[in-house]
């Protein structure tokens, strides 16, 4: 009657340790697939500004001599051009931080027109559809094969920033983070 028992026991003990064996590997992949689909958290993006989906490609034609095969740091001017000032500083500031690195690069001013103001700076024009993709105001990253990958704002700053120079040093780390990942990614440019 001992044996029977202990039997029973050892069985309804090989049960549940079957069970909590099945319960222990499979729950956490099951609550893994239902984190991912519910999106609970973020997929290792580590960039910090807005990657382009799709990026814009842009014509050959399109970009001067001297920007060909490097990657580009842009900014989209309006007509008047009324941070350009402001835009070109952020922009060689930027260039300069890369060190060694700042021959893969170049910077540029982005436009669907010509600009009021002259600046020392390679201008793109841009045709009226890919203009529609861009926001004025706003910097951007050109890789050496011609597509526009990432976008950057003001509005991508906390607004704890009190001041405009506070401002554009966010602004500008962020660009140059990115953009030094890029460059020590890339073998092209």
């Amino acid at each position: 009657m001992e044996k029977t028992a202990d039997l029973q026991l050892n069985q309804a003990n090989n049960s549940i340790s079957k069970w909590l064996l099945v319960v222990v590997f499979i729950a956490p992949a099951i609550f893994a697939w239902w984190a991912l689909k519910a999106n609970w958290f973020n997929l290792a993006v580590t960039n910090q500004g807005q990657l382009l989906q799709p990026a814009i490609v842009l014509n050959n034609q399109q970009l001067p001599q001297k920007l060909q095969n490097k990657w580009v740091i842009s900014f989209f001017a309006d007509a008047n051009c009324s941070q350009c000032d402001n835009a070109e500083y952020l922009l060689n500031q930027v260039r300069a931080a890369l060190g060694k690195e700042q021959a893969r690069s170049e910077i540029a001013l982005i436009s669907s027109e010509s600009l009021i103001k002259q600046t020392e700076l390679a201008q793109i024009k841009l045709n009226s559809t890919e203009v529609t993709q861009l926001a004025a105001g706003h910097f951007y990253i050109i890789d050496p094969l011609g597509q526009i990958i990432l976008q950057y704002s003001l509005e991508q700053t906390p607004s704890s920033a009190a001041t405009v120079l506070e401002q554009d040093k966010i602004l500008g780390k962020a660009i140059l983070a990115d953009l030094r990942k890029l460059l020590k990614l890339s073998k092209i440019g």
